[in-house]
């Protein structure tokens, strides 16, 4: 992973699938921008490499290290509730 990226973590993450890659969502912390933030879920940047043994993430602009991941199942849940309750 190159070092010239900012770090932050994520937790209570799950992947979230496009049509040619794939990003993670889930409660980030200490990132950079974090200021500028506006919901508690956030969405990263498309992940060029996963280690789950290592506990790492690297995406387009951020090294994540990672938390708690979540089931899709329950991720899937979380959204739907939210858009009820309307956040």
């Amino acid at each position: 992973m190159s070092t010239s990226k900012p770090t932050a973590h994520i937790e209570n993450w799950s992947k979230w699938e496009g049509a040619h890659s794939y990003r993670l969502i889930g409660n980030v912390s200490a990132h950079p921008n974090q200021d500028t933030f506006k919901a508690p879920l956030q969405c990263t940047s498309e992940v060029l490499e996963l280690d789950m043994a290592a506990g790492t993430c690297e995406t387009a602009n951020t090294h994540y290290t990672l938390g708690k991941k979540v089931s899709d199942e329950t991720r899937a849940t979380e959204e739907v509730t939210s858009k009820e309750e309307g956040t």
